[in-house]
């Protein structure tokens, strides 16, 4: 879709940038264990650049060998496989070669250019803030794998924990520091090269103007008779993604209470059953359901039923509903809370909440309750969302011009790279 960009291909590779090696781990021992299954992938990478390295391609005479294709191609199949798709299929997996191959040749060609700009040199005090910065990095790691190691295994003492840590950082390629220095001044040139070919891009006014009206006509035929797709964009990217708002949105804040719990998980368990083995089953189901639903939605009211008189009795004696909602509701503690808007097309609500809110008449009045499979809910009409374009607002002339400015940066990027490698002399062997 439109305004969503991708990242410049070759920032997936700065981890092996010019060497090959694989990608640092830091970010992996955050939330995930060490298994033996990472242990064994790094013993299989290594294994492969022990055997016979092919030269599979030169630029300008400089080879690019097996090791490191291998180490691309599985860097790319897993980002791959993170994105959903099936890398067992051998179209993809052909795909993906190709364009790991492609890749190396784009980042030789980076390495010859920036050594031709001597954007590879640094100073002293450059190199010494690079080592302090590895050293700080590796060290991090090298805790949070001995932690992980020793929270596995309890008799496991510190000092083979460490052993351990030691091991795996070196089948990821990070036997010391000097592993993560080298990579970190890796990534400093290929940012010094992006920079070299991207300083110069700007964006105008006008053509931030220009392409807000585009999206705002692109999103108006797109939204603004369908509000289910409308609110299928916002669940899936957010609010920013939309430009145009379909007309009829109204706004709540809420009370919210939950009564029996028990009754509560049986009703969800009504309303949303497992998969039934047949269309036919389902539809008896939900025949069958039907009358057990309202039975139950009318006992969890009844729980309830007096805190609603009550509700109701404050609110139409003048209390705000906001001080109701701070003594009333289960929600008031949200540090998110902001209520809600809802549409009579709304396919994220349930029917009776949304049937709920549309009943109500007059801005500043409330609803009656409405059960719902998470509680018993009192709505108050805050105001009609305002339907049509969004606001032309500085924040979003900045988002746009920032969206706009990493396309041009990538466009020129990678035009200025094609550039560089129509300059080499490639040869695929």
């Amino acid at each position: 879709m439109k305004k969503r960009t991708k990242v410049l291909a070759c920032l997936l590779a700065t981890g092996m940038i010019f060497s090959g090696i694989n990608v640092y781990a830091e970010d992996q021992t955050t939330d995930q264990e060490v298994t033996t299954e990472e242990a064994t992938t790094a013993e299989a990478t290594a294994a492969d650049a022990s055997e016979e390295d092919a030269v599979v391609a030169t630029v300008n005479g400089e080879e690019i060998r097996q090791s490191q294709l291998t180490v691309m191609t599985n860097y790319m199949l897993q980002q791959y496989q993170n994105s959903g798709y099936d890398v067992s299929n051998e179209t993809i997996q052909n795909y993906v070669s190709e364009a790991a191959l492609n890749m190396l040749i784009q980042l030789k060609v980076i390495e010859l250019k920036s050594q031709e700009l001597k954007l590879d040199e640094f100073t002293e005090e450059e190199l010494e803030d690079l080592r302090n910065q590895a050293q700080e990095q590796w060290d991090e790691s090298l805790e949070i794998y001995k932690a992980l190691y020793m929270a596995q295994d309890a008799s496991l003492e510190e000092e083979d924990a460490q052993e351990k840590a030691q091991e795996v950082m070196a089948q990821y390629g990070y036997e010391t520091s000097d592993d993560v220095f080298e990579e970190m001044k890796n990534e400093e040139v290929f940012n010094r090269v992006e920079e070299y070919c991207v300083g110069d891009v700007s964006i105008s006014d006008e053509e931030v103007k220009e392409t807000y009206d585009e999206y705002v006509a692109m999103d108006e035929e797109s939204f603004a008779d369908n509000v289910p797709l409308y609110e299928q964009t916002i669940a899936a990217y957010g609010s920013n993604e939309s430009f145009y708002i379909p007309e009829g949105y109204r706004h709540f804040t809420h009370i919210r209470l939950t009564g029996d719990e028990e009754k509560l998980e049986e009703l969800q368990a009504l309303m949303y059953p497992e998969e039934s083995a047949t269309a036919a089953d389902a539809t008896a189901a939900d025949a069958e359901n039907e009358a057990a639903i309202a039975e139950l939605k009318d006992e969890i009211l009844a729980e309830v039923q007096d805190t609603v008189d009550e509700i109701e009795e404050k609110f139409n004696d003048g209390e705000s509903f906001d001080d109701l909602i701070d003594e009333y509701s289960v929600d008031a503690e949200l540090s998110n809370y902001s209520g809600c808007s809802v549409h009579k097309d709304s396919i994220f609500w349930e029917q009776d909440f949304i049937d709920g809110a549309m009943a109500v008449e007059e801005i500043g009045q409330i609803s009656d309750p409405i059960v719902c499979s998470d509680g018993v809910y009192v709505l108050y009409y805050d105001y009609d969302a305002q339907g049509g374009p969004i606001e032309y607002t500085d924040t979003v002339k900045e988002n746009l011009r920032s969206v706009l400015l990493n396309q041009a940066q990538n466009e020129n990027f990678s035009a200025t790279i094609q550039e560089w490698c129509e300059e080499c002399e490639i040869e695929i062997l």
